[in-house]
C-alpha cells in the first residue's frame, strides 16, 4: 500500500508540473520551522527562503512566529508576525514586517477525506533598504484545499491540491512579485510529530507590477518538528 501510494502521488506531481510548463519564472520556497506545544495553544517558529532561478536576482528570508489555538465544531484560530528581507537587484531591496490573523474550518467528507478553507487577513509594512521609504497596505487571502489521506500506518501521507485568492487594493511600489492567485498541489507525510510538505503551486501575479511574469512555478519543501 505504501509503495502504490508513492507512485500514486509522483504521478499526480509530475501530471501537475507537465501541465503548468509554460511558466516564465521558477522558485524554490524552503522552510524549516519548530513547534512549541502549550496548554492551549501551539506555538511556531520558522525560517523561509525563497529564491528565483531564471535571472538568479531575487532572493528572500523570512523569520516568522504564529500561535494556533482550536476552537470548537472544527474551528481554528491563527495569528503571526512574519519578517521578510527581500533582495532585488532589479527594483529595491525592502525589509517587510507582515502581523496576520487567520481563521480556518476544516469540514468532514469521508473517514480520508476533508475539505478545508482559510480567511487570512494581512497588514504589510514595507521598508526601502536605501532610501528608508516606509509603505504599508492591506491584504485579503482566501484559500481552500481539499485533504486526501492515501496512507495511514506508522506514516500518515496526504495530498492536498488547493487554489488561494488575493484581494488587495494596493500594492508596494519596488515588490515586483505581487501574488493576484496561487493553484498547488501539497504531500504531507506525519510520522512521530514530525512534519514534511513538498509539493509545487502555480503563482500569478498582478500584471501591473510585473507585465513580463505574469506566472511562476515555484517548488517548495517544508520540515516542521
Amino acid at each position: 500500500m505504501f509503495q502504490c501510494s508513492k507512485k500514486l502521488i509522483l504521478n499526480i506531481i509530475l501530471l501537475f508540473c507537465f501541465h503548468h510548463s509554460d511558466s516564465q519564472e521558477i522558485f524554490h520556497d524552503f522552510e524549516i520551522g519548530k513547534k512549541v506545544k502549550g496548554k492551549k495553544v501551539i506555538t511556531t517558529f520558522d525560517f523561509n527562503w525563497k529564491k528565483e532561478y531564471r535571472d538568479e536576482n531575487w532572493n528572500r528570508i523570512g523569520l516568522n512566529v504564529s500561535i494556533l489555538k482550536a476552537l470548537k465544531n472544527n474551528w481554528n484560530l491563527f495569528a503571526g508576525i512574519e519578517n521578510y528581507y527581500t533582495i532585488d537587484s532589479k527594483s529595491t531591496n525592502s525589509f517587510e514586517i507582515r502581523p496576520w490573523a487567520m481563521l480556518n474550518l476544516k469540514s468532514k467528507i469521508s473517514n480520508r477525506l476533508y475539505f478545508s478553507q482559510f480567511l487570512k487577513t494581512e497588514w504589510r509594512n514595507f521598508y526601502n533598504a536605501e532610501s528608508m521609504r516606509f509603505q504599508n497596505y492591506n491584504r485579503l487571502r482566501y484559500r481552500f484545499h481539499f485533504d486526501w489521506t492515501v496512507h495511514s500506518d506508522i506514516n500518515t501521507i496526504s495530498l492536498k491540491p488547493g487554489v488561494e485568492w488575493y484581494v488587495l487594493k494596493n500594492n508596494f511600489t519596488g515588490e515586483r512579485y505581487a501574488n493576484s492567485r496561487e493553484i498547488y498541489l501539497r504531500c504531507t507525510i506525519e510520522k512521530n510529530q514530525k512534519e514534511w510538505n513538498f509539493g509545487i503551486k502555480q503563482e500569478s501575479f498582478l500584471v501591473n507590477t510585473q507585465p513580463n511574469a505574469e506566472k511562476a512555478n515555484t517548488l517548495f519543501l517544508e520540515y516542521k518538528f
